[in-house]
């Protein structure tokens, strides 16, 4: 099976992906529909609304087992000398992987699932802080890892830690703190993110990096918007 149909059939039938259901300020409110609708994006034949998948790990940055990228945007792209180079994407819109068996674990498939709701903000055509991105993306991951049995994303720490991995250890475990509590507190209708569990969230976020300033990802796909779960074309 390819992994454009093994994200489609996630998407339409992952029982875990309904724990994903949460209003924050400064963000779009993520249902689990939304996600379902967006299941009609991925297939080997050509479709209207088209996000494709490469599984070509030169086009990640370091770190990644995941990236999402909106269709012609800057991308940096690490060269064979360790320096990066922005190029503009040009296939379109598309979710890069490291390895095609990314999905047959739960932690891969929290990955694709964090680069899923990128892709859903994407085509909400909502305009957010590069911060708040983030913020909504890794909640959506927390929510549906803990859903899906996962407990501590890193498990215990190691004796001989970096200290780049105990900060990612430490902001993951801040953002992890969040989740649980918006968890928690699911009801019929999208749990509220509180302005403090934002802050929270961005502030761990920032720990890795993530700048300022707005994101770039609110194009649509392929000409095509999603609204209240439908899509439409993009302008109307």
């Amino acid at each position: 099976m390819s992994v454009d149909i093994k994200i489609r059939r996630l998407l339409e039938t992952d029982p875990f992906l309904n724990a994903i259901h949460f209003s924050m300020p400064g963000a779009p409110t993520i249902r689990p529909r939304d996600y379902r609708a967006l299941a009609s994006c991925f297939s080997k034949r050509p479709v209207r609304r088209r996000i494709r998948v490469a599984t070509r790990s030169v086009h990640i940055l370091s770190g990644f087992g995941a990236q999402y990228v909106s269709a012609n945007t800057p991308l940096q792209r690490r060269q064979a000398d360790g320096t990066l180079r922005t190029v503009t994407t040009l296939r379109g819109d598309t979710v890069y992987l490291s390895a095609p068996n990314i999905l047959d674990t739960s932690h891969g498939r929290a990955l694709v699932v964090h680069e899923l709701t990128h892709a859903l903000i994407d085509a909400m055509m909502i305009e957010v802080s590069f911060r708040d991105d983030e913020a909504v993306a890794y909640l959506a991951m927390l929510l549906y890892f803990h859903a899906a049995g996962g407990g501590s994303w890193y498990g215990r720490p190691e004796p001989d830690e970096s200290r780049g991995r105990a900060r990612n250890r430490q902001a993951l475990e801040a953002m992890r703190t969040v989740a649980l509590g918006v968890g928690a507190r699911a009801g019929a209708g999208p749990t509220e993110v509180t302005q403090d569990e934002r802050l929270a969230l961005r502030q761990a976020i920032g720990t890795y990096g993530y700048p300022l300033g707005s994101s770039s990802f609110c194009n649509g796909i392929g000409g095509w918007r999603l609204q209240d779960g439908t899509w439409i074309r993009a302008g109307r």
